[in-house]
């Protein structure tokens, strides 16, 4: 139980972070700067 919480919290987190490089992204894309180093 406690291990599919801890599933859970990290697979949340993963998410969360994949969001924000996703908008970075976006972000750096609309304002034509490389993000080519995220990769």
């Amino acid at each position: 139980m406690i291990k599919m919480l801890f599933e859970g919290k990290a697979q949340s987190f993963l998410w969360a972070f994949f969001d924000g490089l996703l908008l970075l992204r976006a972000e750096g894309i609309e304002l034509g700067w490389e993000v080519d180093e995220v990769e």
